[in-house]
């Protein structure tokens, strides 16, 4: 698989967006974004992404899928990320709020 590093990513089409909250709404809340990258568009990923900056967890899906979760093989260097997923995150923001479940599932390109 060819590891995208490096530089700023491009998300390419964001799959689904749903925000979460830990401890039945009592612990930190996150979002999650699934997604595929203008650089590596067969490969879909997964995007942990909590409200501090910095703070988000990129992984391959395909490898979660199959089982692998060890650190440099299903994982990316999420700054290379942040920038695009909390621009999807900001623009899904208020189809989330008006949800029931808190989540939003949606198929489109992002340019």
């Amino acid at each position: 698989m060819k590891r995208v590093t490096g530089t700023e990513i491009s998300v390419a089409e964001v799959v689904q967006v749903a925000y979460h909250q830990n401890d039945g709404g009592g612990g930190v809340g996150f979002h999650v974004v699934l997604f595929t990258t203008q650089e590596q568009p067969g490969d879909p990923k997964m995007a942990v992404v909590f409200d501090h900056p910095g703070a988000i967890a990129v992984f391959d899906l395909d490898l979660l899928d199959q089982g692998v979760i060890a650190f440099g093989e299903c994982s990316f260097k999420s700054a290379n990320f942040e920038t695009a997923l909390r621009g999807v995150i900001e623009s899904a923001q208020p189809f989330i709020e008006q949800s029931a479940f808190g989540g939003l599932s949606l198929s489109s390109r992002v340019n």
